[in-house]
């Protein structure tokens, strides 16, 4: 489902995802994380949105990205060709049947609607839903992401 989140260190903008953003989702896979690899390996799971390219981790991402998007169209678009379209903003994504171009852009710039911010500060996760983007939403109270995640499996289990 696309449920969109953003993942942040100390309030400060990591990555953003596009998939299975939920507390019970992406919230319990990002629970025992704590390194910048391990994040990126679960964001990987829940389709990288935009990125800081200053991580080596989200960098081998882009660059598997890209070969993935070259090999695809059968060398229509290089490497080199996907990296120059990047510099420029934009980025050849695959729709469900042909290949579109989409805007891409620096997290720093990252304003995007989003229905949760997780925040790993102090070595501990957090969660706050958003309902807007993650710079504008003022109302969203944080709270420890177990006790979040242990709550929506709970809401999860009555509704099965």
């Amino acid at each position: 489902m696309g449920t969109r989140a953003i993942i942040t260190k100390n309030g400060k903008p990591f990555i953003a995802t596009h998939w299975d953003g939920y507390p019970e989702s992406l919230g319990e896979d990002l629970m025992n994380t704590k390194t910048d690899k391990e994040i990126v390996e679960v964001a990987k799971k829940h389709n990288i949105d935009f990125a800081d390219l200053r991580s080596p981790s989200i960098k081998a991402e882009r660059e598997r990205r890209f070969r993935n998007i070259s090999k695809k169209t059968k060398g229509k678009y290089s490497v080199k060709k996907l990296k120059e379209m990047a510099k420029k903003g934009e980025q050849l994504r695959f729709g469900i049947h042909t290949p579109e171009f989409s805007p891409i852009d620096p997290i720093k710039h990252y304003d995007d609607y989003a229905e949760y911010q997780y925040d790993l500060k102090d070595g501990k996760w957090r969660i706050r839903e958003l309902g807007d983007t993650w710079k504008k939403a003022e109302k969203g109270v944080w709270q420890p992401l177990k006790k979040a995640v242990a709550r929506a499996k709970a809401k999860l289990k009555k509704m099965v």
